[in-house]
């Protein structure tokens, strides 16, 4: 599910699979909604590489970060959305790349 099996890209970093057998990736900056616009729910991400995240209170990413602390996610990390958890934490998220310093 990693993102460079299914495109090459040097930007993409998290594949997911949401209800319904639907997967996509996303891009470092890109928002990443918890659940697509036909109300189907992110199941599944499988981050590739590993970034650092901020939750948002909205599907497209609006609204600032909630909370206002970024959230390192290290690469290869699943996570499985039991329960339908993930709306608790947020709607959506964008991530960039960690800075190697």
């Amino acid at each position: 599910m990693c993102p460079h099996l299914l495109t090459p890209s040097l930007f993409k970093y998290v594949g997911v699979l949401y209800e319904g057998n639907i997967s996509t990736t996303f891009e470092y900056g890109e928002c990443y909604p918890y659940q697509l616009p036909d109300r189907k729910l992110a199941q599944m991400a499988v981050f590739c590489k590993s970034v650092t995240c901020n939750n948002n209170p909205n599907p497209d990413c609006s609204g600032g970060a909630v909370p206002p602390i970024p959230v390192p996610v290290p690469a290869l990390t699943t996570l499985i959305n039991a329960a339908d958890f993930v709306q608790i934490i947020g709607q959506g998220a964008t991530c960039q790349p960690n800075l190697v310093i």
